[in-house]
Order: structure tokens, then C-alpha cells, then sequence
């Protein structure tokens, strides 16, 4: 009975716990993907470095990134009525210490590439 009243306590405590937003720490900055109903926008890898798995081979849409300036590969999935299309896309950018930055994406005119923004 002991057992069962401590795996119960166990779980009630976890389901809980609710996350707290990420923030950029004071040395750098954070990256944050736009994730709504028309379009994903995932972190695929910073400046030359390695592709940035957030598990099962999936890209996630958070990241934190060091101060200055660098090149991120973007990667956007994009939602239509008839299913979805990646599209790559390129973000360079100028981080500051401590900075959040809410990274968006479009289809470009000719649908070959995302135009990537970003915004503190």
C-alpha cells in the first residue's frame, strides 16, 4: 500500500510541475523558432557546426547561440490543406548577451526557399 500511495505521490507531483519559458542566460542568447498552425521554423545548425537533433532525428525550434555574429540554417515546414513542404532558409544575425530573439519564416515568391527574420 506504501508503494502505491509513494508512486502516486511521485506522479501527481511531476504532472504538477509546470515548465518555465526558456530565457537567453547573460553570456548568450536564445533563439526561438516561430511554431504556429501556417509554419514551423526549426534550428537545423549554427554557423559550420553539427546539425542541432532535439531527439528522433526531429530539429527543434529553440536554441541558445553564443554573442556575435553568425549564420543559422533554417529549416521551415510550412501547412497546407494538401500536407506540408520544408523549405531551407538562411538567418544571419548579430546575437547580444541576454537577448531572446523570435525567429519567423515565409515562402519565398518562387517557393524554393524561407525567408527567415528575427526580432527581440
Amino acid at each position: 500500500m506504501k508503494s502505491k500511495f509513494l508512486i502516486l505521490s511521485v506522479l501527481a507531483l511531476f504532472l504538477g510541475c509546470k515548465s518555465t519559458p526558456q530565457q537567453a542566460s547573460p553570456d548568450e542568447g536564445l533563439l526561438i523558432g516561430e511554431d504556429s498552425s501556417n509554419v514551423k521554423v526549426m534550428i537545423r545548425k549554427i554557423d559550420e557546426g553539427e546539425i542541432l537533433w532535439s531527439g528522433g532525428y526531429k530539429l527543434g525550434t529553440t536554441a541558445s547561440i553564443q554573442t556575435g555574429q553568425h549564420s543559422v540554417s533554417i529549416m521551415c515546414e510550412f501547412t497546407f490543406s494538401w500536407g506540408t513542404k520544408l523549405l531551407p532558409g538562411t538567418l544571419d544575425i548579430d546575437v547580444k548577451a541576454g537577448n531572446t530573439y523570435q525567429v519567423s519564416g515565409k515562402s519565398s515568391s518562387d517557393g524554393e526557399k524561407c525567408l527567415v527574420s528575427a526580432n527581440i
